[in-house]
Protein backbone atom coordinates (compact mmCIF):
# COMPACT_ATOMS: atom_id res chain seq x y z
CA UNK A 1 0.00 0.00 0.00
CA UNK A 2 1.41 3.35 -1.29
CA UNK A 3 2.13 5.90 1.85
CA UNK A 4 -0.57 9.11 1.95
CA UNK A 5 0.79 12.49 0.74
CA UNK A 6 -0.62 15.53 1.63
CA UNK A 7 -0.20 18.99 -1.05
CA UNK A 8 -1.56 22.36 -0.30
CA UNK A 9 -2.63 25.17 -2.04
CA UNK A 10 -2.40 28.87 -2.10
CA UNK A 11 -5.83 30.61 -2.16
CA UNK A 12 -7.48 33.63 -3.43
CA UNK A 13 -10.64 33.66 -1.40
CA UNK A 14 -13.77 35.55 -2.78
CA UNK A 15 -16.34 36.00 -0.22
CA UNK A 16 -20.02 36.12 -1.46
CA UNK A 17 -22.91 36.78 1.48
CA UNK A 18 -25.49 34.56 0.62
CA UNK A 19 -27.00 31.09 2.27
CA UNK A 20 -25.57 29.34 5.41
CA UNK A 21 -22.20 30.80 4.44
CA UNK A 22 -20.71 26.86 4.83
CA UNK A 23 -19.87 25.97 1.28
CA UNK A 24 -16.23 26.30 0.11
CA UNK A 25 -15.53 26.33 -3.51
CA UNK A 26 -12.00 26.30 -5.25
CA UNK A 27 -8.93 24.83 -7.35
CA UNK A 28 -7.64 22.09 -4.93
CA UNK A 29 -5.40 20.66 -7.50
CA UNK A 30 -3.64 22.48 -10.12
CA UNK A 31 -2.31 20.71 -12.91
CA UNK A 32 1.25 21.01 -14.82
CA UNK A 33 2.41 23.46 -12.56
CA UNK A 34 6.13 22.69 -11.43
CA UNK A 35 6.62 22.90 -7.72
CA UNK A 36 8.94 21.86 -5.29
CA UNK A 37 8.69 19.69 -2.99
CA UNK A 38 10.52 17.95 0.23
CA UNK A 39 9.08 15.37 1.99
CA UNK A 40 10.11 11.49 2.95
CA UNK A 41 10.81 11.03 -0.65
CA UNK A 42 13.53 14.14 -0.51
CA UNK A 43 13.55 16.70 -2.39
CA UNK A 44 11.96 17.26 -6.26
CA UNK A 45 9.65 19.44 -8.38
CA UNK A 46 6.34 17.79 -8.85
CA UNK A 47 3.84 18.08 -11.42
CA UNK A 48 0.06 17.03 -12.09
CA UNK A 49 -1.01 15.37 -15.08
CA UNK A 50 -4.63 16.41 -16.42
CA UNK A 51 -6.62 13.65 -15.87
CA UNK A 52 -4.80 12.66 -12.82
CA UNK A 53 -7.99 12.87 -10.82
CA UNK A 54 -10.25 11.21 -13.51
CA UNK A 55 -10.60 7.77 -11.75
CA UNK A 56 -10.94 9.06 -8.40
CA UNK A 57 -14.17 11.36 -9.46
CA UNK A 58 -16.10 8.93 -11.56
CA UNK A 59 -15.68 5.80 -8.59
CA UNK A 60 -15.63 7.86 -5.12
CA UNK A 61 -15.79 10.91 -5.08
CA UNK A 62 -18.97 11.04 -3.22
CA UNK A 63 -16.76 9.88 -0.39
CA UNK A 64 -14.52 12.15 -0.42
CA UNK A 65 -14.41 14.42 2.97
CA UNK A 66 -12.91 17.61 4.11
CA UNK A 67 -10.89 18.33 7.27
CA UNK A 68 -8.93 20.95 8.88
CA UNK A 69 -5.26 20.23 8.38
CA UNK A 70 -5.39 17.27 7.47
CA UNK A 71 -6.76 16.16 10.89
CA UNK A 72 -7.87 12.71 10.06
CA UNK A 73 -7.51 11.79 13.95
CA UNK A 74 -10.68 13.94 14.28
CA UNK A 75 -13.90 13.74 12.32
CA UNK A 76 -14.09 14.96 9.61
CA UNK A 77 -15.61 18.93 8.95
CA UNK A 78 -17.88 18.30 6.08
CA UNK A 79 -17.40 16.40 2.52
CA UNK A 80 -16.96 16.98 -1.42
CA UNK A 81 -20.54 18.13 -3.15
CA UNK A 82 -17.95 18.62 -6.86
CA UNK A 83 -15.68 17.42 -8.15
CA UNK A 84 -14.62 18.37 -11.75
CA UNK A 85 -11.39 18.54 -13.34
CA UNK A 86 -10.92 21.91 -15.40
CA UNK A 87 -8.16 22.97 -17.55
CA UNK A 88 -6.52 24.67 -14.89
CA UNK A 89 -7.01 21.76 -11.99
CA UNK A 90 -9.24 19.66 -10.03
CA UNK A 91 -11.98 22.12 -8.92
CA UNK A 92 -13.91 21.42 -5.88
CA UNK A 93 -17.04 22.20 -3.97
CA UNK A 94 -17.02 21.30 -0.57
CA UNK A 95 -19.95 21.55 1.94
CA UNK A 96 -18.53 22.08 5.53
CA UNK A 97 -21.06 20.65 8.12
CA UNK A 98 -23.18 22.95 10.37
CA UNK A 99 -21.45 21.72 13.80
CA UNK A 100 -19.08 24.09 15.79
CA UNK A 101 -16.08 22.88 13.44
CA UNK A 102 -17.40 23.56 10.16
CA UNK A 103 -18.80 27.49 11.60
CA UNK A 104 -15.45 27.87 12.56
CA UNK A 105 -13.45 26.82 9.60
CA UNK A 106 -15.86 28.85 7.17
CA UNK A 107 -15.44 31.77 9.64
CA UNK A 108 -11.85 31.37 9.73
CA UNK A 109 -11.67 31.22 5.38
CA UNK A 110 -14.12 34.03 5.32
CA UNK A 111 -11.86 35.91 7.91
CA UNK A 112 -8.73 35.06 5.43
CA UNK A 113 -7.13 33.04 8.26
CA UNK A 114 -7.22 29.48 6.37
CA UNK A 115 -6.96 30.21 3.10
CA UNK A 116 -5.31 27.53 1.41
CA UNK A 117 -6.49 24.36 0.00
CA UNK A 118 -4.23 20.82 0.74
CA UNK A 119 -5.23 17.08 -0.82
CA UNK A 120 -4.39 13.93 0.93
CA UNK A 121 -4.10 11.37 -1.92
CA UNK A 122 -1.97 7.98 -2.64
CA UNK A 123 0.03 8.58 -5.47
CA UNK A 124 -1.29 5.23 -8.40
CA UNK A 125 0.77 6.49 -11.21
CA UNK A 126 4.02 8.66 -11.43
CA UNK A 127 6.92 8.69 -13.02
CA UNK A 128 10.03 9.97 -12.55
CA UNK A 129 13.33 11.53 -14.91
CA UNK A 130 16.20 9.66 -14.54
CA UNK A 131 18.18 11.61 -11.42
CA UNK A 132 14.96 11.42 -9.31
CA UNK A 133 14.47 15.28 -9.52
CA UNK A 134 11.67 15.58 -11.29
CA UNK A 135 7.90 13.76 -10.53
CA UNK A 136 5.00 13.62 -12.54
CA UNK A 137 1.89 12.72 -10.90
CA UNK A 138 -0.92 10.65 -13.79
CA UNK A 139 -3.24 9.27 -11.37
CA UNK A 140 -4.22 10.14 -8.14
CA UNK A 141 -6.59 8.35 -5.47
CA UNK A 142 -7.56 11.44 -3.50
CA UNK A 143 -8.45 10.46 0.15
CA UNK A 144 -9.21 13.83 1.64
CA UNK A 145 -9.16 17.67 0.85
CA UNK A 146 -8.46 19.67 3.89
CA UNK A 147 -8.32 23.81 4.27
CA UNK A 148 -5.25 24.57 6.23
CA UNK A 149 -3.25 28.70 6.67
CA UNK A 150 -0.13 27.26 4.97
CA UNK A 151 0.29 26.41 1.41
CA UNK A 152 2.48 24.73 -1.36
CA UNK A 153 1.42 24.91 -4.41
CA UNK A 154 0.74 28.80 -5.02
CA UNK A 155 -2.27 28.90 -8.18
CA UNK A 156 -4.63 27.24 -6.09
CA UNK A 157 -7.65 29.20 -5.12
CA UNK A 158 -10.32 29.06 -3.02
CA UNK A 159 -12.98 31.36 -5.10
CA UNK A 160 -15.93 31.99 -2.59
CA UNK A 161 -17.93 31.01 0.40
CA UNK A 162 -21.10 30.37 0.61
CA UNK A 163 -24.25 28.95 0.52
CA UNK A 164 -25.14 26.68 -2.92
CA UNK A 165 -28.00 25.70 -4.35
CA UNK A 166 -29.83 22.57 -3.72
CA UNK A 167 -29.53 20.73 -7.21
CA UNK A 168 -25.68 21.02 -6.19
CA UNK A 169 -26.33 18.27 -3.91
CA UNK A 170 -27.70 15.81 -6.66
CA UNK A 171 -25.74 12.83 -7.44
CA UNK A 172 -23.31 14.26 -9.11
CA UNK A 173 -21.35 10.46 -9.38
CA UNK A 174 -23.57 8.91 -11.78
CA UNK A 175 -22.93 12.39 -13.91
CA UNK A 176 -19.15 12.26 -13.97
CA UNK A 177 -19.18 8.82 -14.82
CA UNK A 178 -21.48 9.02 -17.49
CA UNK A 179 -19.03 12.23 -18.84
CA UNK A 180 -16.11 10.38 -18.68
CA UNK A 181 -17.72 6.90 -19.71
CA UNK A 182 -15.36 4.63 -16.96
CA UNK A 183 -16.66 1.57 -15.72
CA UNK A 184 -16.90 1.12 -12.11
CA UNK A 185 -13.87 -0.56 -9.96
CA UNK A 186 -13.05 0.00 -6.44
CA UNK A 187 -9.45 1.16 -5.86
Amino acid sequence: MRPTEHRTYSTALQIRAVGDGLTISGLAAPFDTPTEISDSMGTYVETIAPGAFARTIAERADRVKVYAQHDTGQLPVGKAVSLTESRDGLRAVLQLSNTSAGRDLATLARDGVVTGLSIGFQAIRDSWNTQRAERRLTEIRLQEISLTPFPAYATAQVTSVRSEPADLERPFLEVARRRLDLHTRSF
